[in-house]
């Protein structure tokens, strides 16, 4: 067996070794645990809008099983358009349906600018994404089938330039102690 000493710091090469393995170790642990906490997802779905642009007619419809209501969830939106979108917003009715056949309409302004005129969403080869929290910490109030339908509400019949969205319910994560809000 070769012992070398190091001169410099006064340690064995064999002892060096042995810190640089276990560094290296360390390093890697790092590196791989935190993504083995994967986010549960509950659902997701893309629903792409044809190169004519999304008409009033073109609703896009997302259904999903609820199967715990103890749980809470968060709804996240994520919106695909070209990068000369020619608004800073998006207006959608959302059309909400539970189990038992009871529905509840909304008006949302999607705000895809940061109102100064640089999108929010990240832009690469003339599209930009960006990802809207709809609903945190949701708990639904029955288990069963729930739909969420999108149409395009922007006072006029066709809006060029929307790719695409895609619907995201996902187990929500606590923190620093927040707890469920209805």
């Amino acid at each position: 067996m070769i012992n070398v000493k190091c001169k410099s710091i006064g340690i064995s090469l064999l002892t060096f070794t042995f810190y640089i393995l276990h560094f290296t170790f360390f390093l890697y642990l790092v590196m791989v645990l935190p993504s083995c906490n994967r986010e549960k997802i509950l659902f997701t779905e893309l629903a792409a809008i044809g190169a004519d642009g999304w008409t009033y007619s073109d609703s896009i419809r997302f259904a999903f099983a609820a199967k715990d209501t103890n749980q809470t969830y968060d709804l996240r939106l994520e919106i695909t358009h070209d990068e000369d979108y020619a608004w800073e917003n998006l207006y959608v009715q959302i059309k909400t349906s539970f189990p038992g056949d009871s529905l509840k309409t909304d008006i949302l302004s999607l705000e895809l600018s940061d109102g100064i005129g640089a999108w929010a969403g990240k832009c690469s080869g003339g599209k930009c994404r960006l990802t809207i929290p709809l609903q945190t910490f949701l708990k639904f109030p029955s288990t069963g089938e729930y739909a969420l339908t999108f149409i395009q509400y922007m006072r006029q019949e066709v809006v060029p330039g929307i790719y695409g969205l895609k619907l995201t319910v996902a187990e929500a994560e606590r923190q620093n102690g927040r707890t469920a809000e209805r």
